[in-house]
């Protein structure tokens, strides 16, 4: 018995789906953050380069204005206050000569003695402020090309370059982007799922019906639901459950058949022999020839047997050779003038003007045209009509060369179109094997032309007789060795 096998697939194809998802964000995370990043230092690298310059500019000409230091307090006060920098201004001796850190600490203390809440909290932003120190940038002071004094510029309540409202922004962005990803890897999540199951549940189904078909049931047949890979397999899985049904049902005829063609036969040979071994009956020639007849109903249907057997295994080794199919054609016609003269049937074999050359076997054409015509003098009543037909077929990719079979004899139902080529398949059940052969005439033609690189069709009513169209390829080719 076979182990039934863990139903892991889909939850493999759910990790994967999810794996890649989340492995896709981390990395577009990683890459959109360091990208903001880079934009954002750069922009506040911009913004504190020009506020740097801007102070720059107006002390270099506040000195170029008043050709000294003297009285520049009140023009860096302001400054340092609403840009949040520590400016010190030193002369070219190294000699302090401002800092707004006095100006921001006599803020602070004015500050100190209110009573207003807001400017309590002004004041505890400007101290903090004044404790943190960011990056320290010392310029020269040139005064047509004289170095005058020395500016240091600090950026207050920094980390760095950063000030705390800009690690707050940047702390949000990354916050966003966890937050989007969050929301990604959750849809990516329920995606997943439901794509995995879209993926497995036919398979499933399709698991579930060939398990059913291993126990026995014919029956199975699954949904299609989509025109995919998957829709194909399910398309050809039920092709395949419905050709083993018909397969079935043909071998239980089959073998229902041949148990009653051998039971006959037997019966009537037993009851001779008992009557013969009892003296009922005398061994008179007669007598022997029925028993004789009986033996060749047997053997007809052991040669049917042998015949199908041979040319399934043998046909496709058959060694081809160049050949003028209108030639077999009129020997083949010709041998069946007699049959076609006793049963008073017409006849008319119609080739084209120029030769046609084909690189077949020409024992497998001989046998496949001596069974089509064998079943059309057979099924076709006095006075009918058959025709043999060579023509020629043009195609994108070749040419063909068609012989075709007509009868206007008994035609076939359209029931039985389908299983014609069938193995032991017999449009009337009720005809025995002496009336109705051993049904595997068609099924040798099928084989042989098949074996032959051909094609065999065939179009029949039961009011216009049959015709087998057989399509040879015309190919210049080397034929085929044994």
């Amino acid at each position: 018995m076979l182990k039934k096998p863990k139903k892991t697939l889909g939850l493999k194809l759910l990790l994967a789906f999810l794996l890649l998802t989340l492995l896709t964000l981390f990395l577009s995370g990683i890459a959109i953050n360091r990208s903001l990043n880079r934009q954002f230092q750069s922009y506040i690298q911009g913004i504190k380069e020009s506020n740097n310059l801007r102070i720059l500019n107006a002390v270099t000409g506040y000195y170029a204005t008043h050709n000294s230091w003297r009285g520049i307090a009140p023009t860096l006060a302001p400054i340092g206050i609403s840009t949040e920098t520590l400016i010190v201004l030193r002369d070219t001796q190294g000699k302090l000569i401002y800092s707004s850190r006095q100006d921001m600490q006599r803020i602070a203390n004015i500050l100190r003695r209110t009573e207003s809440r807001n400017l309590l909290r002004t004041r505890r932003a400007l101290l903090n402020r004044l404790r943190m120190h960011g990056e320290t940038f010392i310029y020269p002071i040139l005064i047509e090309e004289e170095k005058v004094g020395t500016l240091e510029l600090t950026l207050l309540g920094r980390d760095g370059i950063f000030a705390a409202e800009d690690l707050d922004f940047s702390r949000t962005i990354s916050r966003s982007i966890a937050g989007i990803a969050f929301l990604a890897a959750l849809g990516a999540l329920i995606t997943s799922f439901f794509l995995s199951r879209s993926l497995t549940k036919p398979l499933s189904k399709i698991t579930q019906a060939v398990s059913n078909l291993r126990q026995g049931d014919l029956s199975q047949q699954v949904e299609v639901t989509s025109d995919d890979e998957l829709g194909s397999l399910a398309l050809s899985f039920n092709a395949m459950a419905q050709q083993l049904a018909e397969n079935e049902k043909l071998r239980r005829t089959l073998t229902a058949d041949i148990s009653h063609e051998l039971r006959t036969p037997l019966t009537t040979l037993k009851s001779y022999l008992e009557a013969f071994k009892d003296k009922v009956l005398l061994p008179t020639e007669e007598n022997i020839v029925a028993l004789q007849e009986e033996v060749n109903r047997l053997e007809s249907l052991v040669k049917a047997l042998q015949d199908l057997s041979l040319i399934e295994n043998r046909a496709k080794n058959l060694t081809a050779t160049k050949i003028n199919p209108a030639a077999v054609i009129k020997k083949v016609h010709d041998l069946y003038r007699p049959l076609l003269q006793e049963k008073k049937l017409t006849s008319k074999v119609t080739f084209l003007p120029e030769e046609i050359i084909l690189e077949i076997n020409e024992a497998a054409l001989e046998r496949i045209l001596h069974n089509l015509l064998s079943n059309a003098v057979k099924y076709t009543p006095a006075g009918g009509k058959i025709t043999l037909n060579l023509s020629k077929k043009k195609s994108k990719l070749k040419n063909y060369a068609q012989i075709i079979v007509y009868n206007s004899g008994f035609g076939i139902a359209e029931k039985d179109l389908p299983y014609i080529f069938k193995r032991f398949y017999r449009c009337d059940p009720s005809r025995s094997r002496e009336t109705g052969g051993a049904g595997i005439g068609l099924t040798i033609v099928k084989e042989l032309v098949e074996s032959q690189g051909g094609d065999i069709s065939v179009v029949s009513s039961e009011s216009e007789g049959t015709t087998f169209t057989i399509s040879f390829p015309q190919s210049h080719a080397n034929p085929n060795v044994d």
